[in-house]
Formats: C-alpha cells, sequence, structure tokens
C-alpha cells in the first residue's frame, strides 16, 4: 500500500521492501463492483493517472540534475512491463520515480531512477463505469529501477551528505548472511532462478529481487567494529551539537562505546555484525552489547556502505545495476497476484533487459518483445473459461439444491462451483486410507464455500456432509466449522447485535485415551439481543469420532424456527445452563433463511493428523 507522499521515508520505505502481506479488502457495500472487477480483465487504456516525483511538473522540485535517458528510463520500464502483461484484477496505476529526490536533507544515495506499476484492487466510480481504487486503497507491485539495493535498512542518524551507512542481512554476493537461513532459502532461490534466468536472486518478505549486474558482487563494503564505532562517537556528537541529544544521553552513548572499544579491543578490525536492523545513536547505550548474539537475537546483521565510486558512476547513462521486484504467489494466491507472478516468470524477458544494459550490441535495433505473446483477447479469452469453470453447476435429482462428492473434481484445482476467501487457490482432492470414494483436504486454515449454490437457503431443509480424520497423535484431530449467516426472508443481514448466525464445529477425539481427550461437538447460535438467549450445545458420545473411528457423519435440519444437529445419529442437545431468559424456547427468529454458509478448518498442526469433508447434500 503506497503512501502519496514523496518524503524520503517513502523511499526508503520501498527500498527496504518489507513484506506486503495481505490487504484489507473493503465490504462490496461501499466498493461497487469489486468482486466483479477482481475477477475481470482491466486493460491498459484504463491506468490511472501517474504519479511520483518523476512526472512532468512535479512542483516541489528536484535539487539534483537528471539527465534526459535517466529520465526516459521511467517511460522504457513502463513499456517493457507493458508488453509482458495484460492486467487482470487490478487497475494500473504509474509511479515515476528519481532518486535522490534532494527535497529534504537526505542520506546521500547512489543516482537511480525507475518506476512502479501499482495494480490497485478496483472498484466502479459513480459514473459506475470508470474504474478507480477500491478502499482502503491497496496494490500489488511489479518495480524496476536503476542503482537501487532492495532489503537494507538505512543507519540514518550516521549518515551525512557525502556518506550512506546500512545495514543488511545479505553478504555482497546477495546470500542470507547465516548459514541455516542460506540453506533453508536455497532451494527457493534455485527455483526463481530456473523460472527467470541466473542472476542474483533474493527474497525480502514475499517479494522477489532479482538484481542484473556485470559479475556476482555487489559495489558495497563490509565496516568493521572499529569503523561501526568511529562512525557511531561521530554521529553522537554530530546529533548533541545539533541539540537532538541531551548532555547526559551523549555522555551514556559515549561511554557505550568507550566499553564496547574496551571489550573488543582484540577484535576490532573483524568485520562488524549487529544485532539489530536499526543502527543509530541510540544503539551504544551501556547495557546493550551491539555486537553480541545470544538466544534472544533471531539474526545479526553486517554493516555496509557502498564503494565511493558509485555515487559518481551513478550520475552517468549507464546503470551499475538494475534491481526488478514482483510478489511471490502460487495458484492459491488472489487472481492479480497470481496473474502478474505468472508473466514475471513466464513472459518477461530478463536476458533482452541484461543484454540491452551490459551487452547493447546483441539487442541494437531490436525493440524488447516478451518471451510469450500477449494480448488482451487472449487474457480475456483465458479469464472467461477459468471463470466458466469456476461457477458451473451440476444437473441436480428433484428436491436436491447442493451435491458433491469431488468425484469429477482434478486435484490441485478449485472444484467447480466452489470458491474459498483464499482467491484463486486450489485444493487436494485424494481418497484417505481405508475410506471410498474422492475427498477435498482441508489445508492450513483454508475455507470452502458454494459459489453455484443459490442463496438463500429454503424455510426448511436438511444439509449433510461427511468429515474424515487420519491418524494423529496429540491430543485431538483436526476440527471442521461450518458457520451459517442469516437474515428474515434472507436479505441483507442485519445490524451488529440484530443478526442470526451458526457455528457448528467438530473435532476429533483421541481413542487411546477418550476419558480425557474425547471427541467434541457443538453448536453455537448468535441471535438477536431482544430473543435473549445465547444458546450453545456441547456433546457428542466419546468414541463417535475419533482417530480409529475416522468418519463423522453431520446432519443440519431446519424446520421453521427449529435448528437441529446430530453427529453419527447422535443429536446436539441445547442446554438450559446458557439460556439468558429461560422462559423462552430455543428458536431462531420468524422466517430465517441463511443466506452464506462457509466450511473452515483451524491451523495445521502435524500432531493432529489430516482432516477432508466429502458427500455434501443440502435437499428440501
Amino acid at each position: 500500500m503506497h503512501n502519496p507522499s514523496y518524503k524520503m521515508t517513502k523511499y526508503c520505505f520501498l527500498f527496504c521492501l518489507l513484506t506486503l502481506g495481505k490487504v484489507m479488502r473493503a465490504q462490496p457495500e461501499s466498493n461497487p463492483g469489486m468482486a466483479e472487477l477482481s475477477e475481470k480483465v482491466i486493460t491498459w487504456e484504463k491506468a490511472l493517472p501517474p504519479f511520483g516525483n518523476g512526472v512532468a511538473g512535479y512542483k516541489k522540485g528536484l535539487n539534483h540534475k537528471f539527465t534526459a535517458y535517466q529520465r526516459g528510463l521511467v517511460d522504457v520500464f513502463a513499456d517493457w512491463i507493458k508488453k509482458s502483461l495484460i492486467p487482470v484484477g487490478g487497475v494500473p496505476q504509474l509511479e515515476r520515480t528519481l532518486i535522490p529526490d534532494g527535497e529534504e536533507s537526505v542520506p546521500y544515495l547512489p543516482y537511480a531512477s525507475g518506476m512502479t506499476w501499482n495494480f490497485w484492487v478496483p472498484r466502479y466510480g459513480r459514473d459506475k463505469k470508470t474504474i478507480i481504487q477500491a478502499q482502503p486503497a491497496s496494490s500489488t507491485d511489479i518495480s524496476i529501477h536503476t542503482n537501487v539495493l532492495p532489503g537494507r535498512s538505512s543507519a540514518s542518524w550516521l549518515n551525512t551528505p557525502n556518506e550512506y551507512y546500512f545495514t543488511a542481512r545479505f553478504d555482497k554476493y546477495g546470500k542470507l548472511l547465516d548459514e541455516a537461513d542460506r540453506k533453508a532459502e536455497e532451494s527457493r532461490v534455485n527455483e526463481m532462478a530456473s523460472k527467470v534466468g541466473n542472476y542474483m536472486i533474493y527474497f525480502t518478505g514475499e517479494n522477489v529481487n532479482v538484481l542484473l549486474m556485470p559479475g556476482k558482487e555487489l559495489p558495497i563494503v563490509q565496516l568493521t567494529r572499529a569503523e561501526v564505532l568511529q562512525k557511531g562517537e561521530e554521529a553522537v556528537n554530530r546529533a548533541f551539537k545539533n541539540g537532538k541529544m541531551t548532555t547526559s544521553v551523549r555522555d551514556e552513548a559515549l561511554e557505550g562505546i568507550r566499553i564496547l572499544r574496551d571489550r573488543y579491543k582484540n577484535e576490532l578490525n573483524v568485520p562488524a555484525y549487529i544485532r539489530m536492523s536499526q543502527l543509530g545513536i541510540y544503539s551504544f547505550s551501556i547495557n546493550n552489547d551491539l555486537f553480541k548474539k545470544d538466544v534472544s537475537v533471531p539474526y545479526m546483521y553486517a554493516v555496509y556502505r557502498f564503494k565511493p565510486e558509485v555515487y559518481e558512476l551513478s550520475k552517468k547513462d549507464k546503470p551499475l545495476w538494475v534491481w526488478i521486484n514482483f510478489q511471490n504467489a502460487t495458484e492459491r494466491s488472489s487472481t492479480l497476484d497470481w496473474g502478474l507472478y505468472k508473466a514475471m516468470t513466464k513472459n518477461f524477458n530478463y536476458a533482452y533487459v541484461y543484454d540491452y544494459f551490459f551487452n547493447p550490441e546483441k539487442v541494437k535495433g531490436k525493440p524488447y518483445q516478451p518471451l510469450n505473446p500477449v494480448s488482451a483477447a487472449a487474457a480475456t479469452a483465458e479469464n472467461d473459461i477459468k471463470n466458466i469453470q469456476a461457477n458451473q453447476t451440476k444437473t441436480l435429482p428433484e428436491g436436491t439444491l447442493l451435491m458433491e462428492d469431488f468425484s469429477t473434481s482434478i486435484s490441485g484445482k478449485m472444484p467447480a462451483g466452489w470458491t474459498s476467501k483464499e482467491n484463486n487457490r486450489g485444493f487436494i482432492i485424494e481418497t484417505p486410507a481405508g475410506e471410498k470414494g474422492k475427498w477435498l483436504l482441508f489445508d492450513n486454515s483454508s475455507t470452502l464455500i458454494p459459489s453455484a449454490f443459490k442463496f438463500p437457503t429454503p424455510d426448511n431443509f436438511t444439509l449433510e456432509y461427511d468429515l474424515c480424520s487420519t491418524d494423529f497423535t496429540g491430543r485431538s484431530g483436526r476440527s471442521i466449522e461450518l458457520y451459517l449467516v442469516g437474515a428474515p426472508g434472507g436479505g441483507k443481514p442485519q445490524a451488529s447485535g440484530e443478526y442470526t448466525s451458526a457455528n457448528i464445529m467438530i473435532t476429533p477425539g483421541n481413542a487411546d485415551n477418550l476419558a480425557i481427550y474425547p471427541a467434541e461437538a457443538y453448536i453455537r447460535l448468535q441471535l438477536p439481543t431482544k430473543i435473549k438467549y445465547d444458546p450453545i450445545s456441547y456433546s457428542m458420545a466419546p468414541s463417535d469420532y475419533s482417530n480409529k473411528k475416522h468418519v463423522a457423519h453431520v446432519v443440519i435440519k431446519k424446520a421453521g424456527r427449529s435448528l437441529t444437529v446430530s453427529v453419527n445419529g447422535n443429536p446436539l442437545l441445547y442446554q438450559d445452563y446458557y439460556k439468558v431468559d429461560k422462559s423462552q424456547d430455543m428458536l431462531l427468529p420468524e422466517n430465517i433463511r441463511f443466506t452464506s454458509m462457509t466450511w473452515s478448518c483451524d491451523n495445521k498442526d502435524e500432531t493432529r493428523g489430516k482432516v477432508y469433508i466429502s458427500n455434501i447434500k443440502l435437499t428440501k
């Protein structure tokens, strides 16, 4: 998510490239068309106006002089991305960037230029035609910049207009410093290299960084402990002189530096690794051994500066390196994220970009071409097929409104007629040991929603499904919860405190000790406050569902205002203990019809085995 400010703090955030992670999605009521547009092709003609300090007429001004070549690279990079993909599920907006900004007194950075295509979660504007950003605004981005080093943390107090210092978890070869971390990351890096080419690759969170450059080393120099203490001492005195520190705080910091010099007097000229990513004037307190690693410190960070020649060389019309960044994704990611990832790993021509800057004779007179053809027509056709497959329905017997045994589903794909809160993902479909037919495996915290079912449910219905737990060694197996939300007549859910919902959770017990770890099942209802009833049913025969008796058959019946649940033929009984007003019977409000239905699973735990669902059927 981008802050529109062009202050240097904004750029430091961009270059540190912290994980964007999952962004909040606004509710459809406040974002008309968001759900529809998130699955549609949005052509480049719909792009929002560009922004950034590299746009023409940028009013705040730049104190640094950028050549026409450096400014022009923004358009070159933007065009390469446009030729490599057609946006699906995101409205594009170009951010034009020139570094350093020069508006403030900022750390001395190498000259850089580039761009970021922001692909914003979309919605319709007031005219119901224009596509704009949904709110709160969030985007998935693709960036290309010259001479920018991602994954670093600025040591801002140590920096001067002529020197720039930073910390990082990688070495000059782009490898993680910690050997165990490096080995854990190796397979992910190698897999990405097989897709994009044998370049410098490292990850910052879930962001992929590809650096193209001659040679294999970054132009950075690691500081020694002696240099870190010297630069720290200079920074402390500078801060005090500028009124940023009190006398007592300065004296404590200088004493801390003296203590470290004395403690490491025989090891001052070794490369510096510190226990925190943020290196500043307050890092030298008396009680902080900056160079000591212990069990409370997950990572150590190297302290770097750029080689002196980098600053002058970066001003020339020949980049020292090119940084390409995009977000990692899988088939289980959103349509937008998965589409951008596929474009950057299948279509984008990294070899051409490398030669464009570092072997120009190879591509002289040759325009950029993606590795695979890209067109709006092809993207639309592919997306239409996906949407048809996701929403196709089946011919059902009379009186049956929903029926699914996953017998025709393809493992690894989303079953037809179903969806999930984790967009564009798939599920494993297989037969558990000792069972028959096909079952859907719930993985970590996954959700399953019937997209082809036409809500609301009838006033009277029976919903059945089977759960299957594998053997496990923990106290219990994994839980599956069904969440139903209802409203009078099947209309819009009512305000907080006035809606109706039902949670039905089933958990297998441990057959080796059912007295302590029995199977568990409950139904909990949330009813309008005027009913004054907070009912919960929590019961199950101890041996009904366990790591030995693997299958639970769940039956939910709604008849008018009555809602009952049974597991393997045993009813769950509502308990008067939970009544707020014991004069009231446990009944749903009048004319309640359910408008949504979601199955979900708790977090993955190897000791709790696996859990599956199948044989789902809803009849009236």
